[in-house]
């Protein structure tokens, strides 16, 4: 099973829906076994397929917060999710896509991640176009742990970090940088930025700060508190920058196998809710891989259909030959005849009358079938019957209570030529033909 874990470039909030698009994005592809197969950059289009895909969203595109939610699930919760954080945003909380952490931190309160509802659908919408099926977006500050700090060497560093006991630290990572541009427009900058990822108390944001104005950024944002600095490197297809900003020379640094790595343990995914994967609903990129399998049953279904119709056909001008044989050896042995509804029942009349014309009894006449009763009574006493019912040519015969009937008395019946059968206390009795 492969793993591909893609980085995602942050939304530029001077560009419209219209104008979104996902250029040229680093990715690294790994095996069941987390070695790295590949890693490089390139379009949506040619990114290479995965059983997961695990994308890494940009700290500045995702708000996270720590608050206290009701014991609340499904729709409910939902529903009670914008109420939480309208206080924490300046936007309209209705558009805005709210995922849970699954895992409550200590005093049983949970982190949630905010992030613009139209841009992650239309992220979301265009990896499922471009065929990659399983899906899962965590934060990139989810994927940035904050190392141990140092404990102070010096007495007063001792007592100052007791003084200041509640202070978090602050880790900083440098995860993108800009050239100033020779053309200013809304996606171009005039001079060098850099963009941050920044992680205290377990919760992340993100922003890009102008390079004259880093160092006092990076100061307001520490304040009395430990800081510190990495910066992520070897991006595939990302420019190395020589020589790194003031603050980050001679930082450590993070590289972006190791991001993505940490990637693969994350257990907070953005896709929840509408965007949480549905094993029940067809994906539109999952129709190019269906596509021989659906034709060869379409096919097969055309085929059947072809077949029984056929079929049909034969079987309705079999019919219709029989049907007009059985009309003309009627007409043909009753000539007179004027109107034909059943030729066989017609003819078994017909047979019946002449038969009754020259003194010759129909085996379904009651005379034919009591001289058959007579004769297979056998060793049971004529005496014995106790009612004989005669009616649309079926003969129902009852014993009397107490009388037995041996079981040879069914095939003495049919060795006279009577279909007989035993049934609600009564024998019935039919002539054959």
């Amino acid at each position: 099973m492969t793993t591909l874990v893609v980085q995602l470039p942050a939304r530029d909030p001077a560009l419209t829906s219209a104008q979104w698009q996902l250029s040229a994005l680093p990715f690294i592809l790994f095996d069941r076994r987390a070695r790295v197969l590949r890693a490089g950059q390139s379009s949506l289009a040619l990114l290479p397929k995965a059983r997961t895909t695990i994308l890494l969203v940009a700290a500045r595109d995702v708000l996270m917060l720590t608050v206290a939610l009701a014991p609340l699930k499904g729709t409910r919760l939902r529903q009670a999710l914008p109420n939480v954080i309208e206080e924490h945003v300046i936007r309209d909380p209705q558009t805005c896509h709210i995922a849970l952490d699954p895992i409550a931190t200590e005093n049983n309160q949970r982190v949630l991640a905010t992030i613009d509802r139209a841009w992650f659908r239309f992220v979301y919408e265009a990896f499922i176009e471009a065929g990659h099926q399983a899906l899962r977006a965590v934060p990139i500050t989810r994927c940035l742990a904050i190392p141990e700090v140092e404990a102070p060497a010096s007495l007063e560093a001792k007592l100052e970090s007791v003084v200041d006991k509640n202070v978090t630290p602050l880790l900083v990572v440098m995860v993108g940088y800009s050239e100033p541009s020779s053309v200013t427009s809304p996606v171009d900058v005039a001079e060098s930025c850099v963009e941050l990822a920044l992680i205290r108390a377990g919760q992340g944001q993100g922003l890009t700060v102008p390079m004259h104005a880093l160092n006092q950024t990076l100061n307001a944002l520490a304040g009395p508190g430990p800081l510190t600095l990495y910066r992520l490197t070897d991006v595939p297809g990302m420019p190395s920058v020589t020589a790194a900003p003031p603050p980050f020379e001679n930082q450590p640094s993070l590289s972006f196998e190791a991001l993505a790595r940490q990637a693969l343990s994350c257990s907070f995914n953005l896709c929840q809710f509408e965007f949480a994967e549905q094993p029940w609903r067809f994906r539109r990129g999952a129709l190019k891989l269906w596509r021989l399998p659906l034709g060869l049953a379409l096919a097969s279904l055309l085929a059947m259909v072809i077949g029984v119709n056929l079929q049909w056909l034969l079987l309705v001008r079999q019919q219709t030959m029989l049907s007009t044989q059985q009309i003309e050896v009627l007409l043909n042995a009753f000539p007179k005849t004027t109107a034909v509804l059943n030729p066989p029942q017609q003819m078994t009349r017909q047979l019946d009358a002449l038969r009754t014309a020259v003194g010759e009894l129909s085996p379904t006449d009651f005379l034919s079938l009591a001289e058959g009763l007579a004769r297979a009574l056998g060793s049971i006493s004529p005496t014995a019957i106790a009612q004989m019912n005669y009616r649309s040519r079926v003969l129902e015969v009852s014993f009397k209570p107490g009388v037995k009937i041996d079981e040879a008395f069914g095939q003495r019946l049919a060795s006279q030529g009577l279909d007989a059968h035993f049934a609600q206390g009564k024998w019935i009795i039919k002539g054959r033909g």
